[in-house]
């Protein structure tokens, strides 16, 4: 019974070990991946102006145009 119950007790040791270097290399993980986010985070430049600045007669016209634009270059006719 005290050989079951010391052995019980090495596994446990070992489990939890193992199971602090996992979260370890999870912490590790989630960190290199926050960095990796905010040195890629890149918003490109605004093409058209915002809709509140724009002209009625802009906006109805605006939205045809960045369809042919777009199917242009879908097409590769640009």
């Amino acid at each position: 019974m005290a050989n079951k119950l010391d052995e019980m007790k090495a596994l446990l040791a070992d489990l939890s070990s193992e199971r602090a270097q996992l979260d370890a290399a999870i912490e590790e993980m989630v960190a290199s991946v926050a960095r990796t986010q905010a040195t890629n985070c890149h918003i490109p430049p605004r093409r058209t102006l915002p809709r509140r600045v724009m002209q009625t007669s802009q906006i109805l016209w605006q939205a045809p145009r960045m369809v042919r634009r777009r199917s242009l270059e879908i097409l590769g006719k640009t």
